[in-house]
């Protein structure tokens, strides 16, 4: 947020309401170790729903609109406020940024104990631990956190379309969260959870097939393995050993099973 600048609102009208993503172009950031990286644009993208029912993004771009700050070339995202209620030029310190945000789950009515010690960077550790919970590969989760390996190269997390799939699994994610199909700090156990009236009508449909089907207990009992087998060869295909291998082994005696 010290080196973000140009927002960008990539957000369209779906009949159940806006959605999309906001993006900020940055040109410094922790991992930015050499020129190249410094003067090369980082997209940072965030989705524009959280786990209210109201999207946050549309309301926070609203009230920014109307009272400031401006966005654009050589500009921060979240400068520092003057005594006066306005804006200076310069960012806002990491520090200040995280008393700022410590104060406001304050008057949330948040724990104290439980506030005190968060930051900027909890926000997003706490949904890179949610993506792990939540089964999201390793690769999924260096992408959202701006990491890549030197084999895989920068341009990972420099290229907007690379980012695409992972900002929509995370996206997904937060739906589950908002509407309570998934719970990251439950047990792993409890982490997923269908509801009672899924299990029941699940369980009623396995009844009215096995009854509506005289023949399906007899098949059960001798069940044919052909579409399994089929499957497992069309996708390993018949081992056969490394090149020359087979020829370096005749005249030894193998296991067969």
């Amino acid at each position: 947020m010290q080196g973000a600048t140009d927002m960008l609102k990539d957000i369209v009208e779906g009949e159940d309401g806006p959605r999309g993503f906001l993006e900020s172009k940055v040109t410094r950031s922790k991992t930015s170790y050499n020129l190249e990286r410094k003067t090369r644009y980082l997209a940072m993208v965030c989705p524009i729903w959280g786990l209210e029912a109201d999207s946050w993004a549309m309301e926070w771009l609203e009230l920014a609109g109307k009272h400031g700050p401006d966005w654009g070339p050589d500009l921060p995202m979240l400068p520092s406020p003057t005594d006066g209620g306005r804006w200076q030029a310069a960012p806002m310190s990491a520090q200040a940024g995280a008393r700022w945000l410590r104060h406001l789950l304050y008057r949330a009515g948040e724990d104290v104990a439980a506030v005190k010690s968060l930051g900027t960077h909890s926000l997003k550790a706490t949904l890179l631990s949610w993506m792990a919970k939540w089964g999201a590969s390793r690769e999924v989760r260096a992408v959202l956190g701006y990491r890549s390996s030197a084999s895989r190269g920068s341009e990972v997390v420099y290229g907007r379309d690379n980012v695409a799939p992972a900002l929509r699994e995370l996206e997904e994610m937060i739906g589950s969260v908002a509407h309570r199909r998934f719970f990251p700090d439950s047990t792993r156990s409890g982490m997923f959870s269908e509801t009672l009236a899924a299990r029941k009508k699940d369980s009623a449909d396995c009844e009215d097939i096995s009854d509506s089907s005289s023949d399906r207990s007899a098949d059960e009992e001798e069940p044919d393995g052909g579409e399994e087998e089929k499957a497992v060869e069309d996708s390993g295909g018949v081992f056969e050993p490394s090149e020359g291998l087979r020829e370096g082994l005749d005249g030894f005696c193998i296991l067969s099973v």
